[in-house]
């Protein structure tokens, strides 16, 4: 299946479901672009990343926290290891 840019963005993801479903997707989506000759830089990658986390509803104090680092920081591979560390402390605290 492809996938889009506007329709991942518009995507909710469910918290039950592993956090690895949503990037998988968005790493999809840039190969997908690298496959068109079209990149995502990772900059565009972390921002659709934070929509996607927006959509869930869950993460206002983790995003609070992610946009609280230096700039610099916001790379994708610290932004899946910030939000990974938070969906298993939130799993944890509702018994998920």
């Amino acid at each position: 299946m492809q996938i889009n840019k506007e329709k991942l963005e518009n995507k909710v993801f469910d918290i039950e479901q592993p956090l690895i479903l949503l990037f998988n997707e968005v790493e999809e989506l840039e190969q997908l672009g690298n496959a068109a000759n079209w990149p995502y830089t990772a900059l565009q990658l972390v921002d659709i990343g934070v929509k996607l986390i927006k959509n869930m509803c869950d993460f206002e104090t983790v995003l609070t926290n992610w946009f609280a680092r230096p700039t610099v920081e916001h790379t994708w591979v610290n932004f899946k290891l910030h939000f990974e560390d938070a969906y298993t402390a939130l799993r944890k605290v509702r018994n998920l």
